[in-house]
């Protein structure tokens, strides 16, 4: 996989002609690639994913072969996934090496496919790129259990007017938007570079994106200062900043414990109606600390307050990632929860029976993902869904859980391994749009932060912080007033119909295509 750069390169000086243009190409590569990365966490400077890929589409609007093309995207591609994705090799460089190896592949896909769009006309190429992009993110979203971080929606999180769509298109239609710009602006370049005018055509279809824009600022400006909760309720949430050694080493797992014990009772100041631990806040096999464990039953029947926290289950020879809910008046667990979608190379390998080499590169035992889909259940009839670690980056996982009835959604996670990493921040951005897909607030409840409430119209609210207004590595506790919800919005209800359309739009602007070019080779 690691030869298409190297190809592209004598592809494209074979294509320009010249050695002088080979420099230029790699500088409009890197370029793209660095103003896509630095639209992401920590520069979060979202305005440059508008125009971060137009360096990338000039350098292969010149090409000739697809070869070239595909080698020329995969490098930028390979370069973005690695600079935004480097955190993973906290946990394992060779699984996150990998994993940008494979993601890389879908930029070059669409290289290959933007270099066959360019004898469309403009207003076609506005339609048809945009949709490829979409389609192949959700692939990658899917494929191998999926993994859709760093899609080109998520730098717009901080843009919450722009994002509103995201209840009727999903994060894609932020994605489609996005490149439908950046097509225009590249469009644009290659004119003026050229002294080519700006012609009736291309000024009526720069008209008609302007038009749309104007149209998603609009529907986002009105459903941001548009309230529908049904109520509220306050949850205390609690974050500890267990070190993975506190929570892994058996001598520790009592003083992790007490600490969220003793910052529980904090909260209950607050007098919430929910208190939330995070992931694997109870450490590992919480059925070997009965004494531990009838503690934390004690603090529910003391405090007449449900209790939901994380920690590893077991049945039979299967071990779960669990989020368990105790409530009054005895304390017993009321719900459980496991988690459904783990994570590669984190908490399974995948085909380890196919290939065993795999498991002395993460050497790790593997999780059993969970087979009921939990809508828990409190008193007065709220109800919610859990979403445990990176759940809350799949956006099925919330559907389901909104569709069975959850008013709110909660996520525990405990991000110990990747440090003040921009991963942390990535995740959050993940969470927003799964807040406005559904119209439903998410309490994020961390171990080591970012811990915060995000609003059903993806703007954060309250977070856990110290006085310097540090986020991560801290413990502290809050207790927001979190919205309720209950309508479903036309994402929820039909959350492939914009992907449905950008097929069409493909099969629309391809099959002419595709005849055409038949045609003239008269096959």
């Amino acid at each position: 996989m690691m030869i298409a750069p190297a190809a592209a390169v004598r592809n494209t000086r074979n294509a320009a002609g010249s050695n002088d243009y080979l420099p230029m190409v790699l500088m409009l590569v890197l370029l793209s690639a660095v103003l896509c990365w630095a639209a992401f966490p920590p520069l979060n400077a979202w305005p440059l994913a508008w125009g971060g890929l137009v360096p990338l589409f000039f350098a292969l609007s010149r090409l000739t072969s697809r070869r070239a093309a595909f080698g020329l995207a995969y490098l930028a591609g390979l370069l973005f996934f690695i600079s935004t994705l480097w955190w993973i090799g906290y946990v394992t460089v060779p699984g996150m090496l990998l994993l940008c190896v494979y993601l890389a592949l879908f930029w070059g896909m669409f290289g290959v496919v933007f270099l066959m769009s360019r004898h469309l006309v403009l207003w076609q190429r506005l339609l048809f790129l945009p949709s490829v992009w979409v389609i192949l993110e959700q692939i990658r979203e899917h494929a191998f259990t999926g993994f859709g971080w760093s899609a080109l929606a998520h730098t717009q999180a901080l843009n919450t007017v722009v994002i509103q769509i995201a209840d009727i298109t999903g994060a894609a239609g932020v994605s489609f938007l996005i490149v439908a710009v950046n097509v225009l602006l590249a469009e644009a370049w290659t004119r003026l570079l050229n002294k080519v005018v700006f012609d009736v055509p291309f000024r009526r279809t720069a008209c008609g994106v302007f038009f749309v824009v104007v149209i998603v600022v609009g529907y986002g400006i009105f459903r941001v200062t548009e309230d529908r909760s049904i109520g509220t309720l306050k949850i205390g949430a609690v974050q500890g900043n267990a070190t993975l050694t506190e929570s892994w080493a058996p001598s520790m797992k009592p003083v992790v414990v007490e600490r969220y014990l003793t910052l529980t009772r904090q909260v209950l100041d607050e007098k919430p109606d929910l208190v939330v631990w995070p992931e694997t806040a109870f450490p590992q096999f919480y059925w070997e600390y009965p004494e531990l464990m009838e503690e934390v039953r004690g603090l529910v029947r003391e405090s007449n307050v449900p209790l939901l926290f994380g920690t590893v289950t077991r049945e039979e020879n299967e071990y779960f990632n669990s989020a368990i809910l105790l409530t009054p008046p005895d304390g017993h667990e009321s719900g459980r929860y496991s988690k459904q979608h783990l994570v590669v190379f984190g908490e399974y390998i995948p085909f380890r029976r196919e290939m065993p080499f795999l498991a002395d590169i993460v050497p790790i035992d593997d999780f059993t993902a969970g087979r009921d889909k939990t809508v828990f259940l409190l008193k007065g009839g709220m109800r919610f869904g859990v979403l445990i670690c990176f759940e809350d980056t799949v956006a099925r996982l919330s559907r389901e859980a909104v569709l069975g009835g959850s008013q709110f959604l909660v996520n525990i996670t405990n991000d110990a391994w990747f440090k003040d990493s921009p991963g942390l921040r990535m995740q959050v951005y993940n969470a927003l749009f799964r807040a406005v897909e559904n119209r439903r607030s998410l309490l994020r409840v961390t171990n080591t932060g970012v811990s915060c409430l995000i609003n059903p119209n993806g703007s954060v609210g309250a977070c856990i912080e110290d006085a310097q207004k540090k986020q991560v590595l801290i413990e502290g506790v809050m207790a927001p007033v979190v919205p309720l919800g209950t309508d479903i919005s036309f994402y929820t209800k039909f959350p492939q119909a914009f992907t449905f359309l950008c097929f069409l739009i493909i099969l629309g602007v391809s099959v002419p295509l595709l005849r055409s070019g038949c045609r003239q080779q008269k096959c």
